[in-house]
């Protein structure tokens, strides 16, 4: 799955004026959409953004409890550390 098909499936659960999914990280994508494919059985999730920050993976997000979702974060963090560790030289992660 590509970054834009990630941000089409879910764009039905993403919060107006926000950005989505920001990561074009092939194994950060097919992690957040088999935690989504979860997260959208609760009837009040809705997301943000799912991003690096000074390469901590965060995944912002209402209706699901918080202790899950930071361990959802650290999973992602391990992907993006894992990432830049392979490529150094990756343009494709922006830290905001």
């Amino acid at each position: 799955m590509t970054l834009s098909e990630f941000n089409e499936k879910y764009k039905d659960y993403l919060v107006d004026g926000h950005h989505g999914m920001d990561l074009e990280i092939p194994e950060a994508i097919e992690l957040v959409d088999s935690l989504f494919d979860e997260y959208i059985k609760s009837p009040h999730f809705k997301y943000m953004q799912v991003k690096a920050k000074f390469h901590w993976g965060r995944i912002y997000c209402t209706g699901i409890p918080p202790s899950i979702v930071h361990k959802a974060e650290e999973e992602l963090t391990n992907i993006i550390i894992k990432h830049i560790t392979h490529d150094k030289t990756n343009n494709s992660i922006q830290e905001t």
